[in-house]
C-alpha cells in the first residue's frame, strides 16, 4: 500500500518540477524599457514599404534617486532604425542598444501624417495590436510632420518627453477643440469594424507639443482622408456630445462674452423612408454659465441672457454644420456615428446600405443631415450685478 502511494506521488512530483525556478527570467538590468515609439517614412530613398521606427528607451541612471538632484545624464535615449519589417527593426535595435526592447510600459505611438496616408498604416498598427507585450491603453496620435521629432522635445518639468506629451494630452482634451486620446484598443475595434474614425493630431512646438485638432481616417481604406482644425473638432464634439467642458465666445454689442460649458448632451433622430431618403436631425443640449464678460451693460436681464444664448446657439450650429458638410462632401467618411445609429435603430435599412454607406454609392454623402443647438445659461456671475 505504501509503495502504491509513493508510485501515485511520482507523477505529481514530475509535473511540479518544471514549474519551479525562473527558467525564462530576464534581469531588469537587461530590459530595454520602451515608453514611446514614432513611425515615419524613411528620409533616404523611396524604397516601397520601408518604414523608420524610433523607440524612446528609458535610461534609469538619468532618472536619479528621489533624494538626488537631477543629474547631467539624459533620462532617455531615442534609437532609430529603418527596414521593411518592424520585427527585424526591433531585433536590430536589440543589437544597437545591447538590450531587447520591452514594450509593456509603452505609453505612446506617434505616426507621421505622410505614413498615415499610405497602406502601411493599417499594417504597422496591426503588428502593434497583435504584439503580446503591448497593452490596450497605449495612446495613438498623428504627427503633423516627422513623428520622431516630438520624441526629441526637452520639457522643463519632465525628464521623459513621452511622459510630458501624455500629461498634455490628458489635460488638453478638456477643451472642446480637442478630442480624448485614442487608445490602441479602440483603434483595433475601428480597424476590425471598417468604421471611419478620427485620431488626435499633435505637432512639435518649441520644447513642447501642440495637441489640437484631429485626423480623419476612412474606415474602408484605413488611410488618412483629411485633417480637422480646432473649430471643426469642436463641431464634432458638439455633434457627438463627447465633451462636457470648454468655452464658446460670443459678441454682443461689440463686447466679448465667454460661456463656459458645464454639460453637453447630444441626440440623433433618423427618419429613413428609403436608401436615398435618409434624413438625420442632430440636437445638442448645452448647459453653460457666463465665465467672463467685458460688456459695459449688465447681462443679468432676461432679454440679454436670451440674446447671449441665441448667439451661442448660432455659433455652435455653424461649427457643427461645417463639420458635417466637410464629412459628407470632402472626406466622405462617417466618423460622426450616423451609421452606428442606423445599425442600432434601423437595422433593416442598414443591411441594405451598409456596403455602400460611406463608400461605393456613398449613401452617407447623399443623406440630409441637420444640426441644431439649444443653450441654457444657468449662471451669470456675481460681480456683474454692479454693472448698470
Amino acid at each position: 500500500m505504501i509503495h502504491l502511494k509513493r508510485l501515485c506521488l511520482l507523477p505529481a512530483v514530475l509535473v511540479v518540477i518544471p514549474l519551479a525556478g525562473c527558467w525564462d527570467r530576464v534581469e531588469i538590468e537587461d530590459r530595454g524599457f520602451v515608453v514611446g515609439a514614432a513611425l515615419d517614412l524613411p528620409d533616404e530613398g523611396t524604397e516601397e514599404n520601408k518604414i523608420k521606427l524610433t523607440n524612446q528607451f528609458v535610461v534609469p541612471s538619468g532618472l536619479g534617486a528621489p533624494s538626488q538632484a537631477s543629474g547631467q545624464k539624459p533620462a532617455f535615449a531615442n534609437v532609430a532604425a529603418s527596414g521593411k519589417s518592424l520585427i527585424a527593426i526591433e531585433r536590430e535595435m536589440a543589437a544597437m542598444t545591447s538590450r531587447s526592447p520591452y514594450l509593456p510600459h509603452m505609453k505612446l505611438i506617434a505616426v507621421s501624417s505622410e505614413l498615415a496616408k499610405t497602406k502601411l498604416f493599417e499594417s504597422v498598427m496591426d503588428l502593434f495590436i497583435r504584439d503580446h507585450e503591448m497593452r490596450r491603453g497605449v495612446s495613438v496620435v498623428i504627427a503633423e510632420e516627422n513623428a520622431s521629432g516630438i520624441l526629441n522635445i526637452t520639457p522643463e518639468n519632465e525628464k521623459l518627453p513621452v511622459m510630458h506629451i501624455q500629461s498634455v494630452m490628458d489635460n488638453s482634451f478638456k477643451y472642446a477643440g480637442n478630442i480624448q486620446p485614442l487608445r490602441i484598443g479602440e483603434l483595433h475595434e475601428n480597424l476590425l469594424g471598417k468604421k471611419s474614425y478620427i485620431v488626435p493630431k499633435i505637432a512639435k512646438k518649441g520644447n513642447s507639443i501642440k495637441y489640437q485638432g484631429a485626423v480623419v481616417f476612412h474606415g474602408h481604406k484605413n488611410r488618412m482622408a483629411g485633417t480637422m482644425n480646432a473649430k471643426e473638432t469642436k463641431g464634432y464634439n458638439f455633434i457627438t456630445g463627447e465633451t462636457n467642458s470648454g468655452t464658446v465666445k460670443v459678441e454682443l454689442d461689440d463686447q466679448t462674452i465667454t460661456l463656459e460649458l458645464m454639460q453637453v448632451n447630444s441626440s440623433m433622430d433618423i427618419r429613413a423612408k428609403a436608401k436615398s431618403a435618409i434624413n438625420v436631425s442632430i440636437s445638442t443640449e448645452v448647459e453653460a454659465k457666463v465665465s467672463e464678460t467685458f460688456a459695459t451693460r449688465s447681462v443679468r436681464t432676461n432679454g440679454r441672457i436670451r440674446a447671449i444664448e441665441k448667439k451661442a446657439e448660432k455659433k455652435m450650429e455653424q461649427m457643427m454644420n461645417t463639420t458635417i458638410q466637410k464629412a459628407q462632401n470632402e472626406w466622405k467618411a462617417d466618423f460622426i456615428g450616423i451609421g452606428r445609429n442606423l445599425h442600432k435603430h434601423h437595422y433593416g435599412l442598414w443591411q441594405k446600405v451598409r456596403k455602400d454607406w460611406d463608400r461605393g454609392d456613398n449613401f452617407f454623402a447623399k443623406a440630409s443631415i441637420d444640426a441644431a443647438a439649444n443653450v441654457t445659461i444657468h449662471s451669470t456671475g456675481a460681480a456683474d450685478q454692479t454693472k448698470q
